[in-house]
């Protein structure tokens, strides 16, 4: 692509916790529960890279240490949620979304691992809240329901988890 169309490089978010070198941020290190959420801001396109910046500052100030936010395109988010519920995911975001400059509205999708399923997986559970949120509009948040046994279609060939145990 000619530099002259090529997109600007997206500014890091600032750079605020980061793990120590050596240690493991993986959550299923610790084997705690864990969420995934994908936040996008409304019409990023119109907004300066400082704004998004002082978003990306304003939501990282709400989340815990063991939290990580990651700025994955212009104006879209991830946030791994380690420790947290389902309940408590949503609790988290709406609360990191109230904190946004300007009140810029955004839509976020939620899904919580089931303790087997692929990391591919999980994102996309994700991102299908997404979806689903930016299509009921006005600023929702979707939350995608943990799925129980694993649909072996939609993983990545040569990965077999085993399915969560079930209580009795």
């Amino acid at each position: 692509m000619p530099a002259s169309t090529a997109s600007p490089a997206l500014p890091p978010v600032p750079p605020g916790r980061r793990p120590s070198p050596g240690r493991s941020r993986v959550p299923g290190h610790y084997g705690q529960p864990f969420c995934v959420a994908l936040i996008d801001l409304d019409r990023p396109h119109g907004l300066a890279n400082g704004v998004i910046q002082d978003v990306a500052q304003a939501w990282e100030a709400e989340l815990r240490q063991s939290d990580l936010l990651a700025r994955v395109a212009e104006g879209r988010f991830a946030a791994l949620l380690i420790g947290c519920l389902a309940n408590e995911a949503r609790i988290a975001i709406d609360r990191m979304r109230s904190t946004t400059p300007q009140r810029h509205p955004s839509a976020a999708g939620i899904a919580c691992w089931n303790g087997a399923e692929p990391s591919e997986t999980l994102v996309k559970r994700a991102e299908q809240a997404l979806v689903r949120a930016k299509r009921a509009g006005g600023g929702t948040v979707v939350l995608q329901p943990a799925q129980t046994r694993l649909d072996r279609s939609s993983e990545p060939r040569g990965s077999r988890a085993s399915p969560a145990p079930r209580s009795p």
